[in-house]
C-alpha cells in the first residue's frame, strides 16, 4: 500500500507542477481564475465485499444450527460539498468533505432463539483534488480530477437475542487517493452542472474496519464567483 501511494503522490506533484506552470503561461491568454463552491449528490456502492460478507455470514449461522435470513445493502446516498479555484478554463483545485452514507448486512435469526445480527459500515473523510478540463465548446467540457484524502471507515456491529444487546465500534484512518472524471455543463457564466464518477480507492484498514474501494456516481451543481 506504501508503494502505490508514493507512486500516486509523486505523479499528482508532476501533475500540479506542469498545470502550474501551464496556468502560468496561458493566463494572459485565458479567462482570469474564480472562486467556486458546489455540491454533489449520487450513489455509492461499497462494492461486492458487501455481498460476500452476507452471504458468508448466512453460511456461517446456517452451519451453526440457526435459521437465518440475510439482507443486505451496498450502495446509499452520498453527498460532496466542494470549494475551489479555477485558475483557467483548463485547471483547478478543488477542497471536498464527502460522505458516502452506510452499507449494511442484517441477519434475522428465527430458531432456535429469535434475534438480530447488523453490521453498519460508513465512509467519511476529505481530501484535495486537481482537476483538469477540456472544453468541447462553449458550453460542454470533459474533466478529470484526481487526489490526496483523508478517509474514515466506521464499523458498527449490533446484536440482540432473549431481550440481552451487545455492540461493537471499529474506526480507522488511511491516508489514501481518489480519482475520477464526467462531463460538465456551463449553464450560465456563474453557474455549472456535473455529471461524474468518483473511485475511493483502498480506504479503512484490514486489521480493523476491513478495506476496499468505494465507487461514487453524481450530480453536481457549482457557483462561479
Amino acid at each position: 500500500m506504501k508503494r502505490p501511494l508514493s507512486v500516486f503522490k509523486t505523479i499528482l506533484i508532476a501533475v500540479l507542477a506542469i498545470s502550474g506552470l501551464l496556468s502560468m503561461s496561458i493566463a494572459q491568454a485565458d479567462d482570469s481564475g474564480q472562486w467556486y463552491v458546489g455540491f454533489a449528490i449520487g450513489q455509492s456502492n461499497y462494492g461486492s465485499d458487501i455481498e460476500s460478507g452476507a452471504s458468508l455470514l448466512n453460511q456461517e449461522l446456517t452451519n451453526a444450527g440457526y435459521t437465518n435470513t440475510v439482507t443486505y445493502s451496498k450502495t446509499e446516498t452520498g453527498y460532496v460539498p466542494r470549494f475551489g479555484y479555477r485558475f483557467n478554463q483548463y485547471f483547478s483545485l478543488e477542497g471536498n468533505y464527502f460522505n458516502m452514507g452506510s452499507a449494511n448486512v442484517n441477519a434475522a435469526i428465527t430458531y432456535p432463539v429469535s434475534g438480530n445480527l447488523s453490521v453498519d459500515i460508513k465512509l467519511t473523510g476529505f481530501g484535495i483534488d486537481a482537476v483538469g478540463s477540456y472544453p468541447l465548446n462553449d458550453m460542454w467540457s470533459l474533466f478529470a480530477n484526481g487526489g490526496i484524502i483523508e478517509a474514515s471507515v466506521k464499523d458498527s456491529v449490533a446484536a440482540n437475542a432473549l431481550g440481552n444487546g451487545a455492540a461493537n465500534n471499529e474506526s480507522s484512518n488511511n491516508t489514501t487517493y481518489d480519482i475520477g472524471g464526467g462531463v460538465q455543463m456551463n449553464a450560465t457564466n456563474n453557474w455549472s452542472l456535473r455529471l461524474g464518477y468518483m473511485q475511493y480507492h483502498n480506504v479503512g484498514d484490514n486489521n480493523t474496519t476491513g478495506s476496499g474501494n468505494v465507487n461514487y456516481a453524481y450530480l453536481g451543481a457549482f457557483y462561479y464567483f
